[in-house]
């Protein structure tokens, strides 16, 4: 359904200290996004993905495989791709 940029490095011949600290910079920021302490907001365009194929796998017969990822994962249950989002990662 796409994905979002958080955050961005540039990296290019730099010196080994200066990359390792870029590094644990995104480090720091994804841990941050997966703990809640940064909140993620779906795009419009992920939330029409989300609810049209929504709407397409429903009618999917029950033994194809992306209906049985979307039932294990539980994203037929939630209104929202957001709100799957915070009740599945965000605990």
């Amino acid at each position: 359904m796409g994905g979002q940029i958080l955050h961005q490095v540039s990296i290019t011949n730099s010196l080994k200290d200066i990359a390792e600290a870029q590094l644990m910079e995104a480090t720091y920021k994804i841990e941050d996004v997966l703990e809640g302490k940064i909140k993620y907001k779906t795009t419009d365009y992920q939330e029409r993905a989300y609810q049209t194929l929504k709407l397409i796998l429903e009618n999917y017969d029950s033994e194809h495989f992306e209906k049985m990822y979307w039932k294990k994962k539980r994203l037929f249950e939630a209104n929202s791709l957001e709100e799957w989002y915070y009740v599945e990662n965000i605990k």
